[in-house]
């Protein structure tokens, strides 16, 4: 019927139309007299009743119909969501216990967390690409030392300090020709305070530095003698070699700046290799495989024997 007419309209036009039918179809097969009147209404209303059933019936089921299609449909995105959160759920308990397992801090890890979730959306664009630059540069790293080799592209402003400031026994550093003007920065005056505080009570972590110098260069050099004194004043163990001086095996050995931190990370930079005039840092690295470090601390053991 039209879809303009109301649903109960529609059927009560239908069961009327079915009466009606019925009963003339009994008019047609029944004879005349108030009996046969009387069987004639009766069914034809029994009629035009069971056809309102029947399409109450189906009208129900219809709906039911599109109720369990709603509901399975329904049941599925909530076992989705469910599921969703339980793989969630699953995954922070396997971070959280990782993290329980794990020997670094605790505490600071969660607290990188909550300050990383706190983070508002209102916050400038800027502001948001630099931390996660900085948070990726962090899982870089953590991953790096995991495998035992770190580098960072250049001369490394923040490592240095770090290790200085985390060793807790000893700090065995070289120094060549080419950082001697290092000690007048701020990253060389800041450096040395982060040893005189490793050297102070109550960490008490023992310092030596070896000044490597050049055939240019004479270990009664002005520069050496001065870096030599402010350098034993802060209680740094301090000795000078000359290349001149080294036995042929140890000149043999490559020449470059490193440092070896409570036996058991290494620090080095390398220099690029050019014609600059003067000489550039190319790669700073920190080694925690335990044959390089040992080979480094060897190293230097051999230099310090040798100096004065």
């Amino acid at each position: 019927m039209n879809d303009g007419i109301p649903p109960l309209l529609q059927k009560a036009i239908v069961t009327v139309l079915a009466g009606g039918i019925a009963y003339g179809l009994t008019s047609l097969v029944g004879g005349g007299g108030p009996d046969n009147d009387l069987w004639k209404l009766t069914l034809s209303v029994f009629i035009g009743g069971a056809t309102f059933m029947l399409q109450y019936l189906h009208q129900v089921e219809r709906r039911l119909r599109s109720a369990e299609k709603r509901f399975d449909k329904h049941a599925l995105e909530v076992k989705d969501t469910v599921g969703r959160g339980i793989e969630r759920v699953n995954d922070s308990a396997r971070l959280l216990q990782m993290l329980e397992d794990s020997s670094l801090p605790t505490e600071q890890v969660k607290e990188l967390v909550t300050q990383a979730a706190q983070f508002r959306t209102s916050t400038p664009e800027i502001v948001h690409a630099f931390a996660q630059s900085e948070v990726t540069r962090l899982a870089k790293l953590v991953h790096d030392l995991r495998s035992g080799v770190a580098r960072y592209p250049g001369e490394d402003h923040d490592w240095l300090l770090t290790l200085t400031r985390s060793a807790t026994r000893s700090i065995d550093a070289t120094s060549t020709s080419i950082d001697q003007a290092f000690w007048g920065t701020e990253l060389g005056k800041s450096y040395l305070r982060a040893q005189r505080e490793a050297i102070n009570v109550p960490r008490r972590v023992a310092v030596r530095r070896l000044f490597i110098v050049g055939d240019d260069q004479s270990p009664d050099d002005p520069v050496i003698i001065g870096l030599r004194t402010h350098q034993t004043a802060l209680g740094i163990d301090v000795r000078v070699v000359s290349m001149t001086d080294l036995d042929p095996k140890t000149k043999l050995e490559p020449k470059y700046n490193f440092i070896v931190f409570d036996d058991a990370v290494s620090y080095e930079m390398s220099l690029a290799v050019g014609e600059q005039p003067e000489p550039e840092i190319e790669t700073t690295l920190i080694t925690l495989q335990p044959e390089e470090v040992r080979r480094r601390k060897q190293r230097f053991e051999t230099l310090w024997n040798q100096g004065s």
